[in-house]
């Protein structure tokens, strides 16, 4: 099971916002590893870190942050990094996730470095701030 929720002001090409919940069951497209309710945040931020390093369309993959961070009241993780896409446009993102008792949840931001990167992160700054995880993602 997985469902998402993708949001963009000027296109997904330029930037975009991406909400996700998986199951834990469901592997990676890359690695084929599974996330589980006992790993800790940095364990799982190391887990799609690595799925991340597996995708042949990600060209000079840079990782400029791994931290942990309360991600809707949760104790999850939060990365930054950057790389180019197949056209060389240099993309960065932001991604938080948190593995809950049966769901992988993750937010995260996505844009074109050079302009529309700091143009719409104020919005998504806005938007993680918000955000609450009710009780049905506990269950």
């Amino acid at each position: 099971m997985q469902q998402s929720e993708m949001l963009s002001k000027d296109g997904p090409y330029l930037e975009y916002i991406l909400i996700q919940s998986r199951s834990l069951e469901r592997g990676f497209r890359f690695t084929k590893q599974k996330l589980n309710p006992d790993m800790l945040p940095h364990e799982a931020a190391q887990l799609i870190a690595g799925n991340m390093r597996g995708d042949p369309m990600v060209r000079q993959l840079r990782f400029l942050a791994s931290e942990p961070a309360m991600v809707g009241g949760h104790a999850g993780f939060r990365l930054i990094y950057s790389y180019q896409d197949p056209y060389g446009v240099t993309i960065k993102t932001i991604y938080y996730g948190v593995v809950l008792p049966n769901l992988f949840f993750n937010l995260r931001y996505t844009a074109a470095q050079r302009y529309y990167f700091d143009k719409e992160l104020p919005a998504f700054n806005d938007l993680f701030e918000s955000l609450r995880l009710n009780a049905a993602f506990n269950s």
